[in-house]
């Protein structure tokens, strides 16, 4: 070290010898925002409790300025405005410049695996406070008739990442007292090696409308003879859930909304282990 080195490290000494009882924070504890969404991912361990009708993610008809609840069925070339809360999950750290992204999907079940089309927002950007939300929109004109939507967060320094990304995928029937409905959601398969597919259905309300709780799609057996899922990263299983007919009872009154939650798992052996593929609420109204 040169004597003018030696000068200026006098005059201005490292921060370790300036303060020499600092320390460095260690990086697990260091306060950071966690800017989420209502998020399937998240729900995972308490699949009791997913449901694909997003609280966060709202549809409107810009003609009517109505509620539209379904994804499927929309009208092809129709405006709608969207609106997406995200929220910030921390307590006492600002989410400055959270990204916010919104795309769409073919309507079904693991629609993720065709691919995303982005839906550019009013506002891509946003300051979340502590424990707060911002709401952000845009106007979007429907390229097809039934989609799925999924939005998504994004923080450089994001404590909690599980829960960055949630879908809104929902369709509603109508149907009268005492008939029947077989519902065909597509479902595909997203991962190479998977041999069956198990859909999970959660019925809200104290009446249970479909047979069945649970069916696996690749087993072989009387209620559902599809076979084994082809090994494909991107095999459509288009219309193997009709076979869940359900009987709608002819004492339900009209006006009913009877709600059922389908979420699907791929699975490589009977025994698991299980991967969330996705899901879809359905409605069915009764007129």
């Amino acid at each position: 070290m040169t004597l003018l080195q030696k000068i200026c490290r006098l005059k201005n000494p490292p921060v370790k010898e300036r303060y020499p009882k600092c320390i460095n924070v260690p990086e697990n504890i260091v306060r950071k925002p966690d800017p989420c969404i209502y998020s399937q991912d998240e729900l995972t361990a308490s699949p009791e409790q997913i449901k694909w009708e997003n609280i966060n993610i709202r549809l409107f008809d810009v003609g009517t300025g109505g509620f539209v609840r379904s994804t499927f069925g929309l009208e092809e070339g129709s405006s709608y405005r969207i609106e997406v809360d995200v929220r910030n999950c921390s307590a006492d750290v600002v989410a400055h410049n959270t990204r916010v992204e919104l795309f769409f999907a073919p309507f079904g079940i693991g629609g993720i695996v065709v691919g995303l089309t982005h839906i550019p927002l009013s506002q891509s950007l946003v300051n979340i406070p502590p424990g707060a939300a911002q709401t952000v929109n845009t106007v979007w004109v429907n390229p097809t008739t039934s989609v799925a939507f999924l939005a998504r967060v994004s923080h450089p320094h994001d404590v909690n990442t599980i829960n960055n990304q949630g879908w809104h995928i929902v369709r509603v029937d109508m149907q009268e007292p005492g008939n029947s409905s077989s519902p065909i959601f597509p479902i595909w398969n997203p991962f190479s090696g998977m041999r069956f597919i198990k859909v999970l259905i959660l019925e809200e309300g104290p009446e249970k409308w479909f047979p069945q709780s649970e069916i696996v799609i690749g087993r072989f057996d009387d209620f559902l003879p599809v076979g084994e899922l082809p090994d494909s990263l991107s095999h459509i299983i288009d219309g193997h859930l009709s076979g869940l007919g359900l009987n709608v009872p002819d004492t339900v009154p009209v006006g009913v909304n009877h709600i059922s939650h389908l979420t699907a798992y791929a699975l490589p052996t009977l025994d698991g282990p299980e991967t969330l593929v996705g899901g879809v609420t359905y409605y069915i109204q009764i007129i």
